[in-house]
């Protein structure tokens, strides 16, 4: 499977809306991009970087039972 790594802001931004980890090069936090910003979290960082969130795991028990 392919490896998911950081996109530097200057090489290319999310779609509107995607759910994305961003770092500024020393805090990571998820967050979601809208409108050519980051937002989402109560903290503010300058993201120089981010990456799609990986696909779930597959073998979660099911609980609904």
């Amino acid at each position: 499977h392919p490896m998911v790594k950081w996109i530097n802001v200057k090489e290319g931004l999310p779609e509107q809306y995607d759910h994305v980890l961003i770092s500024d090069g020393k805090i990571v936090t998820s967050s979601y991009f809208q409108d050519g910003s980051f937002v989402g979290r109560e903290i503010a960082i300058q993201a120089t970087h981010w990456m799609p969130l990986p696909k779930p795991p597959k073998d979660i028990p099911d609980m609904s039972r």
